[in-house]
């Protein structure tokens, strides 16, 4: 009896270790190239001296979208928010993820139903639209084919649903919409920035020294409230240490 409980806590934790070993190091990620895929935030040299990296703004996103001799896509991801379905006949609350039109483009998604995000529908004048992810297609829409344009009720507003993406990708997240910031926030980085994460993708051959400092020498000085400007760069960090 000792021996068989010794082999079974042996295989046990044998089992267990290998588990963890094979989904983080053995099993490849599932998007090519993940040594492409980097975290981009500001880092501004102030007037004391003092560098600082900050929560990147909606505007400095747009600014890096703009070196494509360096990035291949420029995306954000926001924090995944919750919001009440209360259309149907089983009320939900469920959550809703933020992201921008290069996001699964950056990781060679593609819906397998309708469509991908625009730049357009980033806009807080368009119309507002959904993805659904695959999990939650299936057991709220039954798997349903002609779910696009189908319409998801929030507590305070409505989305047209235009897609569905595949299984494994954002499987936890029910519903996915497009990052949006008001004017007034756009170009706010720090404490109250809507913006959330901004990865990108580099362009094969570009190392991660060559894109910050490519990137850093085009970014603009920033005027303080006092007057005072200070110096931006770029701080870039590989994605290979986390899953995105």
């Amino acid at each position: 009896m000792v021996a068989v409980v010794t082999l079974a806590l042996g295989i046990g934790v044998s089992t267990a270790i290998f588990s963890v070993i094979d989904a983080t190091m053995l099993r490849p990620l599932p998007y090519s190239d993940p040594e492409q895929l980097v975290e981009l935030t500001p880092a501004e040299t102030m007037p004391d001296g003092r560098v600082i990296s900050i929560t990147p703004a909606m505007e400095d996103m747009r600014h890096w979208q703009k070196s494509n001799d360096v990035f291949a896509q420029v995306a954000t991801l926001g924090a995944i928010s919750r919001g009440r379905i209360i259309e149907g006949a089983e009320p939900e609350r469920i959550q809703v993820s933020h992201f921008t039109e290069d996001y699964l483009p950056m990781h060679g998604i593609t819906p397998i139903i309708g469509r991908n995000f625009s730049r357009e529908d980033t806009d807080l004048g368009s119309p507002l639209v959904a993805l659904l992810g695959y999990g939650y297609w299936q057991s709220r829409y039954a798997g349903r084919e002609n779910v696009v344009g189908d319409t998801v009720r929030f507590d305070t507003e409505s989305a047209t649903i235009i897609g569905v993406l595949p299984p494994g990708f954002s499987a936890n997240t029910p519903v996915s919409v497009p990052s949006r910031v008001p004017p007034d926030m756009y170009s706010r980085r720090g404490t109250g920035s809507l913006t959330g994460t901004v990865y990108a993708r580099l362009r094969p051959g570009i190392t991660i020294e060559q894109a910050r400092e490519r990137v850093s020498a085009r970014m603009e000085r920033r005027t303080l409230p006092d007057g005072k400007q200070t110096t931006s760069a770029v701080a870039i960090r590989s994605q290979l240490d986390g899953a995105l």
